[in-house]
Formats: C-alpha cells, structure tokens, sequence
C-alpha cells in the first residue's frame, strides 16, 4: 500500500512539471504571419499575463516584464526552450516571443546581447543582493552587495556560511579570480542590468580589466 501512495504522489508530481514546465525546441513554436495575426486578431492584448522564467538549452534568458522585452546571450541553433507559464500557449514570429490563452495574448521582443552580461536584483533594507554572471557559456550565481558611488557601481560579492555568516565570495570573472568588481559606463565589456533593466554598456575598473 505505501508504495502505491509513494507511485501515485510521483506520477502526480510528474503531470504537473509537464503542465507547469514546456519544453520542445525553438523551430516547434515558429508560426507564420498568417497564424501570428490570426491570434491577434480573435484576442485582447493584456498586460496581466507574463513570464516568470524562460531558457534556452538550460541558459535563463532576462526578462524585462515592464516593457515586455527578453533578452538572451547565446545564439544557438534550434534550442531547447524552457518555460513556466501556467496554462498559456508560446509561439515565436521572427524576433517576437507570444504568450496567449483563450481571451489574452502578449508579446515580447527578444533581443540578443553580444556581451556578458550582469544582472543584479537590488533589495530594500539590509538584505543581501543576488547578482547572476552569464559568460562565455558560464553561469554564475551569487549573493552581493552594492554601492552606488560618482556613477559607479562598487560590487562585493558574498557568500552565507554555516550558522547564517556572512563572508566573502571569490569568482572567477572574465579570468580573475576577484571578491569584488567596480563598474563604470563606457565603451567595455560588460551589458549590466538591474532589476532585469537594461542599462547599457559598462567596464570593469583597475589594471587586471585593461587590454
């Protein structure tokens, strides 16, 4: 009897990870203008319909909800793409990502990035920030903290120990292994974002980023 509940609870947990998580590759969602328009057509654009979470081939792309862009850094062929979206439908026009069910659709404009690129989630308070590293086909993900100085961005990055510590955290950044990085505007190497925000090109400070 117990391994029958233990059956039943995985295979439930099973249909809801295929409800809740599509995954097929990019070429299966491309539809022509004709269906793309069709869509439209017989919908009502609403902004109350969004994606939390999207990948290309294990890659999670950056998502601006506000103004409805996703941008991604890896040009791959035909990717797999992740999605959790609760009962709304995916389709793909050119360089255009839709999302609709029965009576809403969306659309998002996917946009590719040719840098690495740095997305920090600042919070309220004291808390620490999340920082996540897309390079060179290398995911990072860490804990941080940020100042905001002359138009700088002065980034330390942190890491929670046993017994809730706080303590430094060294990456391995475009070949460095650092603690901390600074980030100023200009013609550079890095695409930052905040909050999923895109604010443009920046550079790393000090002598190990000159080329």
């Amino acid at each position: 009897m117990k391994k029958i509940i233990i059956s039943i609870i995985l295979i439930s947990i099973t249909i809801l990870l295929i409800l809740l998580f599509n995954n097929k590759k990019y070429n299966k969602y491309i539809i022509d203008s004709n269906k793309w328009n069709n869509i439209i057509n017989n919908k009502t654009l609403s902004n109350d319909i969004y994606i939390n979470n999207i990948k290309f081939n294990d890659y999670p792309l950056i998502i601006d909800n506000e103004n409805s862009i996703i941008y991604y850094y890896n040009k791959l062929n035909n990717p797999n793409i992740e999605y959790n979206v609760f009962n709304l439908k995916l389709v793909i026009n050119d360089n255009n990502i839709m999302i609709y069910n029965q009576k809403y659709y969306r659309i998002y404009k996917l946009v590719y990035i040719d840098y690495p690129i740095i997305n920090i989630n600042l919070k309220e308070g004291d808390a620490l920030e999340e920082i996540t590293i897309i390079d060179n086909n290398k995911i990072i993900h860490s804990l941080c903290k940020v100042k905001i100085k002359d138009d700088k961005y002065i980034i330390k990055f942190k890491q929670e120990s046993l017994g809730n510590n706080i303590r430094e955290n060294y990456l391995n950044i475009l070949g460095n292994n650092l603690d901390e990085i600074i980030l100023k505007k200009g013609s550079g190497n890095i695409r930052l974002f905040i909050n999923n925000k895109d604010l443009g090109i920046y550079i790393m400070e000090g002598d190990k980023f000159e080329k």
